[in-house]
């Protein structure tokens, strides 16, 4: 039977969980706060009858836990449970989300206290304003013209990173902190910020979501958690591609009279991609990837 004891405004229940193999009692705490205002006898009796029901829901959880912080249940996961489960390349890049926009949220979070309202709250407010990595792109496109080379050979740089920036695309920022370093320039004149909206993409916040439901199932199967409040949470969904524009019957007729004057195998690729509506991948698959290059 549980027992109540008063400390201070609060009461500390006590639940007697049996003894290990060992001979080691094991106990399981948590604390009751009654509501202001009422009288000593009045708290006494919720706190008794809040033992009861925690009793009865914790019985037979001997591994219960629920003191935990999701960081530290995070922690216990990636270090215990998934790299067991998981590919490496996987647990690192879950493992990333998780520390990235997770832990700076529910981190601290014990996770008695993580509700499927929370996580619901976390997860939409992750679509709207979730970006936290800083991206920037060359305030001028032609700004490494002549150097991606030099980065790459003689201080090394990926080719891909140079291609990436020429294209007008982003890069984090510390790899565009150790460019401007090496080119000897100015951060500021040679970067700005290249991120127009702080929302994350849904698929990014659905694999999130993803890592934070195997994180609490495998408490629960491990009996550190009665339930799993991201079961109950919303699903999130994809937002729909926007439809492509498309060659009409005149547009395509004129593309297949310009092909009779080029290469017999690219008049063979392009007209099989209009014919068949097949992907530009799934056409190159059988090509030397040199040649599949040229074509891109």
């Amino acid at each position: 039977m549980a027992t109540v004891r008063k400390r201070g405004s609060s009461y500390t229940v006590t639940v007697s969980m049996g003894y290990s193999e060992t001979g080691k009692h094991h106990r399981k705490n948590t604390t009751f706060t009654p509501p202001e205002g009422v009288s000593d006898a009045k708290a006494l009796k919720l706190a008794n009858e809040f033992a009861i029901l925690w009793e009865s829901k914790i019985k037979g959880f001997v591994s219960l836990d629920e003191n935990k912080t999701f960081r530290e249940l995070s922690e216990w996961y990636y270090s215990n449970l998934a790299p067991s489960v998981l590919k490496e390349s996987t647990l690192l890049s879950d493992k990333n989300l998780i520390e990235d926009y997770a832990l700076p949220t529910i981190g601290n979070v014990k996770l008695k206290n993580i509700t499927p309202h929370m996580l619901d709250g976390f997860f939409h407010e992750l679509q709207i304003n979730g970006a936290t990595k800083q991206r920037y792109i060359l305030k001028d496109p032609h700004a490494l013209d002549g150097k991606k080379n030099w980065l790459t050979t003689k201080k090394g740089f990926s080719s891909a990173i140079g291609a990436r920036l020429a294209k007008g695309q982003v890069a984090e920022k510390k790899t565009c902190e150790r460019i401007a370093e090496a080119l000897g320039v100015k951060f500021s004149d040679l970067f700005v910020d290249g991120v127009k909206s702080r929302a994350l993409s849904p698929a990014t916040v659905i694999r999130i979501r993803k890592c934070v439901t195997s994180i609490l199932s495998a408490a629960v199967r491990k009996e550190i958690m009665t339930r799993n409040p991201a079961s109950k949470t919303t699903p999130i969904s994809s937002v729909a591609y926007e439809a492509k524009s498309f060659l009409d019957e005149e547009q395509s007729i004129i593309l297949l009279n310009a092909l009779n004057d080029c290469n017999l195998q690219f008049k063979t690729m392009i007209t099989t991609l209009l014919f068949t509506g097949m992907r530009g991948g799934e056409l190159c698959l059988n090509i030397p990837r040199e040649r599949a290059r040229a074509y891109a």
